[in-house]
């Protein structure tokens, strides 16, 4: 998993920032942006209130066209919940909400139960 690294959600024109991304079989990066990733396979966006909409929206939309990407994963910062966008095989997009007691299956077989993500996560009460 890489952290820090651009994303490009329109190659060569709009570059965003992940909270978290997996590759597979090493990272490739764009001619002449070492620090832009053009092989993700995984993204993982943590929603907060003030980029929730820009995650949703256009920057869902750069992805879709990543043909690499099989997997997006929308992280509630305020409840047990994580949406997760699968690739199927014909090119179309698959939806699923996951919640307590729930297991994510990415693409490439990896699996993580959503309770080990959030493993204390709401143990401090927020200010």
């Amino acid at each position: 998993m890489a952290r820090g690294a651009r994303d490009s959600a329109k190659q060569g024109q709009r570059y965003v920032y992940a909270d978290a991304v997996v590759v597979c079989g090493g990272a490739q990066t764009e001619p002449g942006a070492g620090d832009v990733l053009s092989n993700p396979t995984a993204i993982v966006n943590v929603l907060s209130r003030s980029t929730e909409a820009f995650d949703r929206g256009e920057k869902w939309e750069g992805y879709q066209r990543l043909p690499c990407l099989t997997d997006y994963l929308l992280v509630s910062s305020w409840h047990v919940r994580i949406e997760h966008h699968r690739r199927e095989g014909d090119g179309s997009w698959r939806y699923r909400v996951l919640e307590r007691g729930d297991t994510i299956a990415l693409a490439n077989g990896a699996q993580i139960s959503v309770d080990a993500i959030y493993d204390g996560a709401f143990a401090l009460e927020a200010d």
